[in-house]
């Protein structure tokens, strides 16, 4: 038996746990009626956790007494905050869900959020908002001098944050904060690809295929940006 398959309580986590927990989520919220987009904390999935460590094979919970729910919130709070197990968490529950999913900070939960319905709540969001929602590169954070706070384009300080839960969008959605992540992951991609192409060019200097594979390079971005969600006419 691999330690995927062995009780959570037997083992440590695993990014699997993060996807089968957010998986709950959601189709809890989708029994009482609430349909996607919606927006989950850390937190949510760490009582989620709690809950799947005590769950029994009929599917029914036992009771958690107090000193061991304080226990776990503890030590899984910490595990998903201080390691990548719940980014690789939810990028295995976005794959298996086919469903979009963006990481946001908390500045959504506390500013955006609130208790209005996420849907809403996105289509509110203006430029400024959305770019405080969204995580800080790491590269960013390790060359601020401010800790874990950043200047943004106005010289203001904006605190960058850890990831502080996700939002799960439904197929074929048209938010701009949707746009903003995958338009962030898109640039990167690019310059990754770009640098693998250049490093190939230096130990090929005079290789047709490298030229040929340049000539393809060009239109990666373009055609990834092409590919982007079109957002909502103003109203």
């Amino acid at each position: 038996m691999t330690a995927e398959h062995r009780p959570l309580s037997e083992r440590g986590l695993l990014s699997a746990d993060i996807a089968d927990a957010l998986e709950i989520l959601v189709g809890a919220d989708s029994e009482q009626g609430l349909a996607l987009p919606r927006a989950y904390t850390r937190s949510d999935v760490v009582d989620t956790l709690i809950k799947i460590v005590h769950r029994n094979e009929d599917g029914t919970f036992d009771h958690v007494r107090p000193n061991i729910r304080h226990s776990l919130l503890e030590t899984y709070g910490n595990r998903l905050a201080n390691s990548s197990v719940f980014q690789a968490g939810y990028k295995r529950f976005e794959t298996r869900s086919q469903y979009p999913v963006v990481p946001v900070t908390d500045f959504f939960f506390k500013n955006e959020f609130g208790d209005q319905l996420v849907a809403a709540v996105l289509d509110a969001m203006s430029d400024f908002e959305i770019r405080h929602s969204l995580p800080e590169r790491p590269r960013r954070m390790r060359q601020s001098e401010d800790g874990d706070y950043l200047r943004d384009e106005d010289g203001d300080f904006f605190q960058s944050g850890l990831i502080a839960g996700v939002v799960v969008f439904p197929q074929r959605s048209r938010y701009n904060l949707l746009r903003a992540w995958l338009n962030r992951r898109a640039r990167y991609a690019d310059g990754q690809v770009r640098s693998a192409v250049a490093s190939l060019e230096h130990a090929r200097p005079d290789s047709p295929d490298v030229q040929e594979l340049k000539t393809h390079t060009r239109t990666f971005g373009p055609a990834m940006r092409k590919a982007l969600p079109r957002v909502k006419p103003t109203e």
